[in-house]
């Protein structure tokens, strides 16, 4: 196979085109702005498999958070990665008996999840503020993290680039270039340049349809926004990802907290929303962290996040175009090592068997 354009230099993106140069093809990525500039520069960026279903799903996390450590072997550094593990804590009635149900399953399938205690809770993370009555449930998971994307993407970026990969950074692609009807042989950029290819594989995550529907096809997405706060410098010492009924915190560097709810992403609308929701994350986390008290937000932000229509990876070529591949999924942090080697592997034709339940067919319509 010649040339390879590879379409966005996210994690996934950056990820499949070191796979790529790795096996001695030609690669030239093109991103619209600069590295990282998408979702995956603004993520809680957090590694783990704990919550993914179906089974299969759930593999090809925990497949993806050894990749992680293995390529940081391979590569002879891991400075993209950070935190040691996460702790999850939930009160209310029944918190204790769902946390044990769930940690019984990972157990069966080989996850690390450790039941504690109060005491224990509290030995680990000191500065955290439990309430003095009620249920608690807590379940440590020690062998999540997450990671500086862009740290991820530069290193794996820069290895590419010392086996030959090119990068076109600051130009959008415009539209694919069709030889014939479904035939792609490259992209033209919105500066009017053209970079032709043997194959064109589309990394932008949510905005994969856009360009697909040239092809005379709709991918069913369902991506959403969601809401990254990111507070002043706080005295702390928290390493550990917590997970408080919902609201997830983790250290940013330089002492900066950073914070995310699920809950809170479907209320996102107006600016003037956003910042009300933004000073409602840092008020419940100032409940569980008095290091906060004092402490403002610095920033915030909402990335479009990509979603496929029902949650899981869209990976291959769609309506059997040989020359066109398509690349998305929610969990790309977690997956982007492991899931970059298989498309590469896929792309020289191996056909792992692992991304057969995700080929983008099944969400794809005829326009």
């Amino acid at each position: 196979m010649g040339e390879i354009v590879v379409i966005g230099a996210g994690v996934m993106g950056s990820s499949v085109a070191y796979w790529l140069t790795e096996r001695g093809h030609s690669v030239h990525i093109v991103e619209n702005a600069y590295p990282g500039a998408g979702a995956s520069g603004a993520s809680f960026a957090w590694v783990n498999a704990n919550a993914k279903s179906p089974g299969h799903y759930h593999d090809l996390n925990a497949a993806g958070m050894k990749a992680h450590r293995a390529l940081a072997d391979r590569l002879g550094t891991d400075r993209w990665i950070a935190g040691r593990g996460h702790l999850e804590i939930r009160t209310g009635q029944g918190a204790i008996g769902a946390l044990a149900d769930k940690v019984a399953r990972l157990h069966a399938r080989s996850y690390g999840a450790e039941i504690l205690d109060r005491h224990a809770v509290g030995a680990l993370v000191p500065e955290l503020a439990l309430p003095g009555d009620g249920e608690l449930g807590a379940v440590f998971y020690p062998d999540e993290f997450w990671i500086d994307p862009t740290v991820y993407i530069a290193t794996v970026l820069a290895h590419a680039v010392r086996s030959g990969a090119r990068v076109t950074s600051g130009d959008r692609v415009a539209r694919l270039v069709l030889s014939a009807p479904e035939t792609v042989s490259g992209v033209e950029l919105a500066s009017g340049a053209v970079i032709g290819g043997d194959l064109v594989v589309n990394c932008t995550g949510a905005a994969v349809a856009d360009l697909t529907g040239q092809l005379s096809w709709t991918i069913a997405m369902a991506s959403t926004p969601g809401l990254l706060v990111y507070t002043r410098a706080a005295p702390t010492t928290l390493d550990t990802i917590v997970r408080f009924d919902g609201l997830e915190i983790r250290p940013d560097g330089g002492g900066r907290f950073l914070l995310h709810d699920h809950g809170v992403d479907g209320q996102l609308a107006t600016e003037a929303q956003v910042a009300v929701l933004a000073q409602h994350l840092l008020d419940t986390a100032r409940k569980r962290f008095p290091a906060l008290a004092n402490v403002g937000i610095e920033s915030w932000r909402t990335p479009l996040r990509p979603l496929p229509g029902d949650g899981l990876p869209l990976v291959g070529r769609p309506g059997g175009a040989s020359s066109y591949y398509v690349v998305a999924t929610h969990s790309g942090v977690t997956l982007a090592p492991h899931l970059g080697a298989l498309i590469a592997s896929d792309i020289d034709g191996e056909d792992p068997e692992v991304l057969r339940p995700y080929r983008p067919d099944r969400l794809m319509t005829r326009t």
